[in-house]
């Protein structure tokens, strides 16, 4: 077992090196304290050196014989150990152990000095020699062992000396050698003492710095982590794309990847956050395994809510990107359990190779474009950002600029599709579409301008624009047609917008011959604000219908919730009618729904007439699609429905 650290006023230097620094490394105490003594050790051997030196020169001058010897050498040898000593102690850092040999050496050297004199030549004035050598040895002394065999050495040997040369003094120098020991220790004690506590206070500091040093380190480790996933983040990502194209040829083989998780939004919202930040972890898990190929080096963080940011390096072809692509995909594919229910999820990704003159910004933009194309065209997928896609960016920043123009409602045009009641072919209303006809564009297509004005948040623009036609050429039909308007979430949820709506819709009138039609996701988003807002169009005498249904994930208690009068069931139901049998069962559930709940009901995307028959025999009578009509400018259903008059 270890021997405990020697007490030092009471207080045992082991407590000071807990009081210095729990975690220091043992022996760290020790060290400071030699370092400390340094000074002090230096400054004595270089006094004790001189002095020997001179004391030695005097020997020769003064002494013959055997007692130039004698005395000489004693006094060469205490000069050359002082020297030897200071070397040691300068240039080579002893530890305090080897410091403390040497110097209780140099004592017992110097004591001998004055002993072999006093030998050879007694003197009773200079038995004070003794008396300064033992508080020279308690100042040096670099601990209590030191200190007190030098001291009792010393006073000793003062003593012996008196016993042997003047036995009736005896008394006189006991009392001398007393007062000079507890001098001596006193001394010792305190100047040990001062040292100690400068040394536990430099020590203690230290620790505080190593500690903030450590909690500033931990700090910006955490700064470049995801609490959530235990992933990097957003900012550590971006600042390894950036370290990767500082380096020389950095941007060779480097490609950039943005992963946006498909579905996880509907299992946030009907499961709970819980459920979502369980997913989230899992996805995590799945991420950070390895995958191939094997030379491609890969990082993987979290840089949204359900979105993951990739950085590949050594990436040597596009064959790789697609071989890791498709690991992670098949990583994703496995089905997440939750509360023991399997759902399913995968991840859209888009991914760009990085080029020379890059930055951060432009590599991470084409990246995420990438990805929210595989998210529209190819969902599941990975797409590589190509020179078409180059192409669609400037398509796509020319036409938000025209979409922030104060001009964008006077080009923006209404077409209308009949809806129709069969049998019989009669026509009940219209729904309005919108459509834009720019001139430094052409004709837009409404899949390209309607989600990039949502991200805008120009959507709204477009909404008051086609109600305000609606409302126009409403009063230019039949007093028994209605038309049907698209609103878009926004419409719903900001109240700027509902405001402007409802303006517009006071301003034009005839709002009781209009439709709005809501999708399942404006209806999940926001159920508080869009209850409302469709309460104020109820007000004004507007109906309400709930638009793709079966698409989204809305539950049966929300829509009976909402004040709804129509549904209309979504165009993929109808496309596989004939062969899938599981569309076939929910049309006719949805349809029982319907009546059940007093709603009508539309079956969108009627393109064949053997859909239409299906759809009769179970009792659907209200239909919209290409079978009838596709969407027609406003001035041909006028002409039609004059001539018709």
């Amino acid at each position: 077992m270890p021997t405990p650290p020697e007490a030092v006023n009471g207080t045992p230097d082991g407590a000071l090196t807990a009081a210095a620094g729990v975690n220091r490394p043992a022996g760290t105490l020790e060290a400071q304290l030699a370092e400390a003594y340094r000074p002090l050790h230096k400054s004595f051997l270089y006094i004790i050196g001189a002095y020997y030196a001179y004391v030695t020169i005097a020997h020769f001058t003064d002494e013959t014989g055997a007692n130039l010897l004698i005395l000489a050498s004693i006094s060469a040898l205490t000069t050359l150990l002082a020297a030897v000593t200071l070397w040691l102690i300068r240039y080579h850092k002893l530890p305090r152990h080897r410091v403390e040999a040497a110097i209780t050496a140099l004592c017992l050297f110097m004591l001998a000095n004055v002993a072999a004199y006093q030998l050879l030549h007694y003197t009773p004035a200079k038995m004070v020699y003794y008396s300064l050598l033992a508080v020279a040895f308690g100042m040096a002394a670099t601990s209590r062992h030191l200190l007190l065999v030098s001291v009792v050495a010393s006073l000793g040997c003062m003593l012996a000396t008196a016993w042997w040369f003047e036995p009736a003094a005896l008394g006189t120098y006991l009392s001398i050698a007393v007062a000079s020991g507890v001098v001596s220790i006193g001394v010792s004690t305190l100047l040990r003492g001062v040292i100690v506590r400068e040394v536990a206070a430099r020590m203690h500091a230290a620790s505080v710095a190593d500690e903030a040093l450590a909690v500033s380190a931990e700090n910006a480790r955490l700064a470049k982590i995801d609490p959530l996933t235990g992933l990097p983040n957003r900012r550590h990502f971006f600042d390894a794309i950036k370290q990767q194209l500082a380096r020389r040829s950095g941007h060779l083989g480097t490609v950039a990847g943005v992963l946006d998780l498909d579905g996880f939004k509907a299992i946030n919202d009907l499961s709970g956050h819980t459920m979502g930040d369980y997913v989230l972890l899992e996805v995590a898990e799945r991420l950070k395994q390895p995958g191939p190929p094997a030379h491609v080096e890969a990082l993987v963080a979290r840089i949204g809510g359900d979105e993951f940011g990739i950085l590949l390096t050594g990436v040597a072809s596009e064959d790789d990107i697609h071989t890791f692509a498709a690991a992670l995909a098949e990583r994703l594919s496995e089905p997440f359990r939750l509360a023991g229910v399997p759902a399913k999820l995968s991840g859209s990704t888009g991914f760009s190779w990085a080029r020379a003159d890059d930055t951060v910004a432009g590599l991470i933009e084409r990246a995420d474009y990438a990805a929210g194309e595989a998210k529209r065209h190819a969902r599941g997928h990975a797409l590589v950002f190509g020179p078409h896609h180059e192409r669609s960016i400037v398509r796509e920043r020319q036409m938000e600029r025209l979409l922030l123009s104060d001009r964008l409602e006077q080009e923006l045009y209404p077409v209308l599709q009949p809806i129709v009641e069969m049998p019989g072919r009669r026509t009940l209303g219209y729904e309005v579409l919108a459509r834009w006809r720019s001139p430094q564009l052409g004709e837009v297509s409404p899949a390209e301008f309607v989600p990039l004005a949502e991200r805008l948040g120009q959507v709204n623009r477009i909404t008051v624009a086609m109600a305000t036609h609606a409302a126009r050429i409403a009063r230019q039909l039949p007093a028994d047609l209605r038309l049907s308007i698209n609103l878009s979430p926004r419409d719903l949820a900001a109240v700027d917008d509902t405001a402007r709506l409802l303006a517009a819709l006071a301003a034009e009138g005839n709002v009781d011959r209009l439709t709005f039609e809501i999708t399942e996701t404006a209806m999940i988003d926001n159920i508080g604000d869009t209850n409302a807002a469709l309460s104020r169009l109820r007000q004004l005498g507007a109906r309400i219908a709930l638009d793709d249904f079966g698409i989204g994930q809305s539950s049966l208690s929300r829509i009976h919730s909402l004040p709804l009068d129509c549904i209309k069931i979504d165009r993929s139901f109808v496309r596989t009618i004939s062969e899938d049998e599981t569309s076939r069962a929910i049309l006719r559930a949805v349809l029982d729904l319907a009546g059940n709940l007093g709603l009508s009901c539309v079956i969108e995307g009627i393109e064949a007439t053997e859909q239409l028959s299906a759809l009769q025999a179970m009792g659907a009578t209200m239909f919209q699609g290409y079978l009838f009509a596709r969407p027609m400018p406003a001035d041909e259903v006028l002409a039609l429905h004059v001539a018709a008059a």
